[in-house]
């Protein structure tokens, strides 16, 4: 079951200095001190490697509500004559979201990615992302007016080769001015937000766990017929 958004949230906090305690590593790095952060977890019965997979795979379709949230939050563009270009179903929304402008920030397969966005995102319309050409500009990004946003994936083992998979956004507003305006709009979507996140890891889970059961079940079929083939004759 993924877990609601921890207690306290928005409030402006810094990353521990315990890594135990802290999120995942790329987003220590990336963006150690935020003003707003939303954080789900999910178990997932799969290898690592089959999650890490579904995480890259999984399609804008998979994922219940992407669509019609996405279509809702763009309504105001929509009816300004600035309608946006939709992807398809079939796009991984790993693909979408580097395309929107998203940049890859940490990615260490079978156990994090963090991708980072910059922009006006309160605005209804003009509120695209700006474009990044790579990590170290999400860092040294400092014109004023922006919010700096991260979401990272973090895989870690658990009990029976299970998976927990967490899902962390952290958005930073350092001026007073972008703060303000970003709150408002953070009370506006969160419930929105929040629901997106948890259907994102339940997609990521299902498709895990389908191509899990699937190689299991492959594996169980190959070995039978292999120990059919290798019976000595009667």
């Amino acid at each position: 079951m993924t877990r609601p958004p921890a207690p306290g949230l928005p409030g402006a906090g810094v990353a521990d200095a315990d890594a135990s305690a802290a999120g995942p590593a790329g987003l220590d790095r990336w963006l150690p001190a935020w003003h707003f952060r939303e954080r789900h977890a999910t178990r997932v019965d799969a290898p690592p490697d089959a999650v890490a997979r579904a995480l890259r795979e999984v399609t804008v379709g998979e994922v219940r509500f992407l669509r019609g949230l996405m279509a809702l939050r763009a309504l105001p563009a929509v009816l300004a004559g600035r309608p946006r270009r939709w992807d398809g179903a079939g796009t991984p929304v790993l693909e979408a979201a580097l395309r929107g402008g998203f940049v890859l920030l940490a990615d260490e397969p079978g156990r994090e990615l963090v991708a980072g966005v910059i922009g006006r995102f309160w605005r209804p319309v003009g509120n695209l992302a700006v474009v990044l050409d790579g990590p170290e500009a999400f860092a040294r990004f400092a014109e004023p007016g922006y919010a700096r946003a991260a979401i990272g994936f973090r895989l870690e083992r658990g009990p029976g080769g299970a998976v927990r998979l967490e899902t962390e956004t952290r958005i930073s507003t350092p001026e007073p001015g972008v703060r303000r305006r970003f709150g408002l709009y953070w009370r506006i979507i969160l419930p929105g937000s929040a629901l997106l996140r948890r259907e994102w890891l339940a997609a990521i889970k299902r498709r895990a766990e389908r191509g899990s059961a699937g190689g299991m079940a492959a594996s169980f079929v190959l070995g039978a017929l292999l120990h059919f083939l290798l019976l000595p004759g009667s």
